[in-house]
Protein backbone atom coordinates (compact mmCIF):
# COMPACT_ATOMS: atom_id res chain seq x y z
CA UNK A 1 0.00 0.00 0.00
CA UNK A 2 1.68 3.26 -1.10
CA UNK A 3 -0.41 5.55 1.13
CA UNK A 4 -0.36 6.25 4.87
CA UNK A 5 -3.46 6.74 6.99
CA UNK A 6 -4.85 10.29 6.97
CA UNK A 7 -5.73 10.73 10.69
CA UNK A 8 -2.07 10.94 11.72
CA UNK A 9 -1.12 13.63 9.20
CA UNK A 10 -2.09 16.70 11.24
CA UNK A 11 -0.27 15.35 14.29
CA UNK A 12 2.83 14.83 12.14
CA UNK A 13 2.59 18.35 10.68
CA UNK A 14 2.24 19.87 14.14
CA UNK A 15 5.37 18.03 15.31
CA UNK A 16 7.64 18.82 12.35
CA UNK A 17 6.77 22.51 12.53
CA UNK A 18 8.33 22.62 16.01
CA UNK A 19 11.63 21.06 14.91
CA UNK A 20 14.69 22.52 13.21
CA UNK A 21 14.76 20.20 10.20
CA UNK A 22 17.05 20.80 7.25
CA UNK A 23 17.18 17.27 5.82
CA UNK A 24 14.75 14.35 5.77
CA UNK A 25 14.81 10.77 4.58
CA UNK A 26 11.51 9.07 3.78
CA UNK A 27 11.97 5.30 3.96
CA UNK A 28 9.28 3.52 1.97
CA UNK A 29 8.36 6.65 0.06
CA UNK A 30 5.35 5.00 -1.61
CA UNK A 31 3.28 7.72 -3.24
CA UNK A 32 5.42 10.50 -1.74
CA UNK A 33 2.95 11.59 0.92
CA UNK A 34 5.62 12.82 3.34
CA UNK A 35 7.46 14.69 0.57
CA UNK A 36 4.19 16.50 -0.17
CA UNK A 37 3.69 17.34 3.51
CA UNK A 38 7.18 18.81 3.70
CA UNK A 39 6.70 20.69 0.43
CA UNK A 40 3.55 22.32 1.79
CA UNK A 41 4.82 23.01 5.32
CA UNK A 42 8.64 23.17 5.22
CA UNK A 43 9.57 23.58 1.54
CA UNK A 44 13.25 24.39 2.20
CA UNK A 45 13.92 20.95 3.74
CA UNK A 46 16.15 18.74 1.56
CA UNK A 47 14.09 15.62 0.83
CA UNK A 48 15.38 12.16 -0.08
CA UNK A 49 13.42 8.96 -0.37
CA UNK A 50 14.05 5.24 -0.36
CA UNK A 51 11.60 3.10 -2.30
CA UNK A 52 12.16 -0.62 -2.89
CA UNK A 53 9.40 -0.94 -5.51
CA UNK A 54 10.70 0.68 -8.70
CA UNK A 55 7.16 0.79 -10.11
CA UNK A 56 6.19 3.34 -7.43
CA UNK A 57 9.07 5.63 -8.42
CA UNK A 58 7.60 6.00 -11.90
CA UNK A 59 3.91 5.71 -11.03
CA UNK A 60 4.02 8.43 -8.37
CA UNK A 61 6.72 10.58 -10.04
CA UNK A 62 8.94 10.38 -6.97
CA UNK A 63 11.91 11.90 -8.82
CA UNK A 64 9.95 15.17 -8.84
CA UNK A 65 9.04 15.01 -5.14
CA UNK A 66 12.49 14.19 -3.75
CA UNK A 67 15.96 15.55 -4.52
CA UNK A 68 17.11 11.93 -4.65
CA UNK A 69 15.21 8.66 -4.71
CA UNK A 70 17.15 5.52 -3.81
CA UNK A 71 15.68 2.35 -5.30
CA UNK A 72 16.95 -0.22 -2.80
CA UNK A 73 16.21 -2.33 0.23
CA UNK A 74 16.65 0.05 3.18
CA UNK A 75 18.57 -2.64 5.05
CA UNK A 76 21.38 -2.22 2.51
CA UNK A 77 21.37 1.60 2.57
CA UNK A 78 24.39 3.24 4.22
CA UNK A 79 23.64 6.96 4.74
CA UNK A 80 21.23 7.82 7.53
CA UNK A 81 22.71 11.22 8.41
CA UNK A 82 19.49 13.22 8.25
CA UNK A 83 17.72 15.44 10.74
CA UNK A 84 14.66 13.20 10.52
CA UNK A 85 14.14 9.70 9.13
CA UNK A 86 10.58 8.59 8.51
CA UNK A 87 9.64 4.90 8.53
CA UNK A 88 6.09 5.11 7.21
CA UNK A 89 4.61 1.61 7.03
CA UNK A 90 7.98 -0.09 6.59
CA UNK A 91 9.39 -1.72 9.71
CA UNK A 92 6.43 -4.04 10.22
CA UNK A 93 7.13 -5.63 6.83
CA UNK A 94 10.48 -7.08 7.83
CA UNK A 95 11.59 -9.60 10.44
CA UNK A 96 11.71 -8.10 13.92
CA UNK A 97 15.47 -8.60 14.17
CA UNK A 98 16.03 -6.65 10.92
CA UNK A 99 13.72 -3.85 12.05
CA UNK A 100 15.47 -3.50 15.42
CA UNK A 101 18.91 -3.55 13.78
CA UNK A 102 17.84 -0.89 11.28
CA UNK A 103 16.31 1.25 14.02
CA UNK A 104 19.54 1.07 16.01
CA UNK A 105 21.62 1.97 12.95
CA UNK A 106 19.51 5.05 12.29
Amino acid sequence: MPFSLQPNKQWFIDIIRTLDIKTMLDVGAGAGTYAEIFEENLPMVHREGIEAWSEYILKFDLQRKYATVHNCDVRKHKNFKFDIVIFGDVLEHMPKEDAVELWEKV
